[in-house]
């Protein structure tokens, strides 16, 4: 529909391509794309249009049809919709297999994560509950408890960014 708008507002200021393409400092091969609908013009390119033609740039995308005088959209409404489970693509076996070592690969890596940072706190609790010492071993499972807390919501975070579980995009499908 862009494409239509941008030859007939060519065509009614009587410009030739090579003319337009001068204008907007492209190429004449770029405003044939644009014409049959290969290509998108830029947001600068699509300023620059709407200035040259003396339009405001939601009328570029607008197109009147000789029997409809009203303006249509150029995305109708029903072409809009968030893709369905049976649209999602379908892994492979290869696939499948490879984003299951990837889980085995983080699970691994949680683990030797968690063997390295909680050692040291295991052997200070040890060595101070030796002490009797009845305050510093409350300190040290705070501390404990504080770390074990916020490393748990950082591996939450890790697994929800990894599934992308709560992301909500929306994918447009133009047809």
């Amino acid at each position: 529909m862009l494409g239509h708008k941008i030859k007939e507002l060519r065509q009614t200021h009587q410009l030739s391509q090579d003319e337009l393409a001068k204008e907007l400092y492209v190429t004449r091969q770029t405003i044939s794309r644009w014409e049959n609908e290969k290509s998108i013009p830029s947001s600068d390119s699509i300023n620059s249009l709407a200035n040259l033609f003396n339009i405001d740039v939601a009328e570029l995308f607008s197109y009147t049809n000789q029997n409809n005088l009203a303006a249509t959209p150029l995305v109708d409404s029903s072409t809009l919709h968030e893709p369905s489970k049976k649209e999602r693509p379908i892994l492979t076996l290869s696939q499948k297999y490879l984003s299951f070592y990837n889980i085995l690969l983080i699970v691994s890596s949680l683990a030797s994560f968690f063997h390295l940072y909680l050692t040291p706190f295991s052997f200070y609790a040890v060595i101070m509950a030796k002490k009797k010492n009845s305050s510093i071993k409350h300190l040290i499972y705070l501390i404990f408890l504080g770390v074990s807390v916020h490393l748990f919501f950082q591996i939450l975070s890790l697994i929800t960014f990894y599934f992308n579980i709560g992301t909500h995009t929306t994918e447009i499908i133009i047809k």
